[in-house]
Order: C-alpha cells, then structure tokens, then sequence
C-alpha cells in the first residue's frame, strides 16, 4: 500500500512538473517575442526617412 501511495504522489510529482516547465517555456518564450518586438519598434521610430526633409 506505501508503494502504490509513493508511485503515485512520484507520478502526479512528475505531471505537475511537466507543466511548470512547460509554463516557464511559454513565459521565455512570450518574454523574448516582447523584446523583439520592443527593439522593432525603436527601430522604427529612430527612422529618418529623407521624405521628412520634403
């Protein structure tokens, strides 16, 4: 009976630790897409463009 109890906290250990890295995947890849597009858009606005000169 304590083997069947420890296999399956071990299992639901192992499920619920599958998420946590599968959130944190998410979040770094979330966290990286922003600054990307952070840097996208202050290169857009550093723009010059020789029409503003017109």
């Amino acid at each position: 009976l304590e083997k069947v109890r420890t296999r399956s906290g071990r299992d639901a250990l192992h499920k619920e630790k599958q998420r946590v890295d599968s959130t944190h995947l998410l979040l770094q890849n979330l966290l990286y897409e922003a600054d990307h597009l952070n840097k996208e858009v202050t290169k857009c606005l550093q723009f010059k463009s020789k029409d503003e000169e017109i």
